[in-house]
């Protein structure tokens, strides 16, 4: 297995790559199953591009459920067929249950998890409902969670294994209107964040901008309607309806910020 140049990555994406070629490496030679630990989005892209440079495709991508933004990239030898493999993944779904009184967030899981100093990369995906979130976790881990773990903040859990019936990503929703001059990658973001062109422009230079989870580093990409944008620390947002022009020939579009 070649790797790729050293030059194709930043130093700190060729880390990744030099694993993920590993990963390829060990999976060929024990003829067993490898997988990765949970990767963000601008991690899943430099995986696949790693597999793609060295004209592999059987590797696999989930994250415990469907709908599942952060994954694990899973290497596949030749007797397993990607449509059968999803059971294998050292992936294990922790139920937190609460009382429906109290509002616990995404940041307030997540805090308690690394406050045990569980590393981000052991963490996947957390949805959270009223009463009740579900942690997806490397099944390392999961012992160690529900042993250590027995509040959120100031809130009391009660943690199992036993996994919800159906598992949605439980998203809420701020509605907001923007205008812009174009449908341009860089004036969306710029719009949606309330930073400037150059600035805008910037964050999609440096990896930051994905578009239907795929990274994008033209600024001058056009967004569709449906397409969902989203900036690392800024927002995820829905492109979701164009509703015609302003007086000064400006594009009125309504968007779905995710809360």
């Amino acid at each position: 297995m070649k790797k790729l140049k050293g030059d194709a990555f930043s130093d700190e994406d060729s880390i990744l790559s030099a694993k993920i070629c590993d990963l390829i490496s060990l999976s060929e030679k024990r003829c067993c199953p490898c997988f990765s630990d949970f990767l963000n989005l601008h991690e899943i892209h430099v995986a696949v591009k790693t597999a793609d440079s060295n004209a592999f495709s059987r590797f696999v991508l989930f994250g415990g459920y469907e709908q599942a933004e952060r994954k694990i990239f899973a290497v596949l030898p030749d007797y397993i067929e990607p449509s059968d493999c999803t059971d294998d993944f050292p992936i294990i779904p922790l139920t937190f249950e609460y009382k429906k009184e109290f509002e616990l967030s995404h940041r307030d899981f997540l805090g308690a998890l690394m406050a045990q100093g569980i590393k981000r990369n052991c963490i996947g995906d957390i949805v959270v409902t009223e009463g009740r979130a579900v942690v997806f976790v490397k099944d390392d881990m999961a012992d160690y969670i529900s042993l250590n773990i027995d509040k959120v903040g100031r809130v009391g859990v009660k943690i199992s294994k036993i996994i919800p019936p159906v598992i949605s990503a439980g998203n809420k929703f701020i509605d907001i209107d923007i205008t812009v001059s174009s449908m341009r990658l860089d004036c969306m973001v710029s719009a949606l964040t309330g930073l400037s062109r150059d600035k805008s422009s910037s964050l999609i230079f440096s990896k930051n901008v994905f578009i239907n989870s795929s990274e994008v580093s033209k600024q001058d990409v056009l967004v569709k309607c449906g397409d969902t944008i989203t900036v690392r620390k800024k927002g995820k947002f829905i492109i979701d309806s164009l509703n015609g022009n302003t007086k000064k020939g400006r594009i009125k579009i309504s968007v779905k910020k995710y809360s």
